[in-house]
């Protein structure tokens, strides 16, 4: 009885999916950052859910930053975006920490 109780949780932990997670922030030369808007639309074409979106602006550093947490099922899909940051013109730098 017992095995078979715990043999129908691990078919359901099977099934259900999981989501991995990673603070991301990146830091765009101000005046050129994509609005928020457009930044979630980017991160999603990376297979990416954005949830606690936070903004900052110097002034004196000229730097506009979004921080953010990321949700997805494969965090390999870190790469891809790491890609993408590293092309960007306008990004002055990122981290992606995986949690």
């Amino acid at each position: 009885m017992t095995l078979a109780a715990l043999a129908v949780f691990r078919w359901i932990e099977a099934i259900l999916p999981t989501f991995k997670y990673a603070i991301h922030k990146v830091v765009f030369v101000s005046g050129q950052e994509p609005d928020e808007e457009q930044l979630v639309s980017i991160i999603r074409t990376h297979g990416f859910h954005v949830s606690r979106l936070r903004t900052r602006y110097a002034r004196e550093a000229g730097e506009f930053e979004y921080e953010m947490t990321l949700r997805a099922k494969d965090l390999l899909n870190l790469n891809r975006l790491r890609a993408s940051w590293k092309a960007h013109p306008h990004v002055l730098e990122f981290t992606m920490q995986p949690v």
